[in-house]
């Protein structure tokens, strides 16, 4: 499938009930109870939602880190090999040194 085709059966919307629920939610609320889980916050620095992620980042404790990727906004991360490669490799590794 190209990017933004979908696939037929797959309907776009939000379910009237979910509202609330999504409203009401917030990270921030509780990443600190992460701790000693190690988080790894991966962005894209032009990506929309850059400022939740360095907001989530600041509030969580160590170990933790946070990976800025040139140029990449958040809906590159999802089939943008530029992008999508850096982070992958980025998971491994940190993963990889907290176990």
């Amino acid at each position: 499938m190209s990017r933004g085709n979908q696939d037929p059966n797959w309907r776009n919307q939000t379910l009237l009930w979910s509202y609330d629920k999504m409203i009401q939610f917030s990270a921030l609320d509780t990443v600190e109870l992460l701790a000693p889980t190690p988080l790894l916050v991966i962005a894209g620095n032009k990506a929309e939602t850059l400022g939740q992620s360095e907001a989530v980042y600041a509030k969580a404790q160590a170990p933790k880190d946070l990976f800025l990727i040139e140029g990449g906004t958040h809906f590159d991360f999802y089939d943008r090999p530029e992008y999508v490669t850096p982070a992958l490799a980025k998971i491994d590794t940190f993963f990889k040194s907290h176990l």
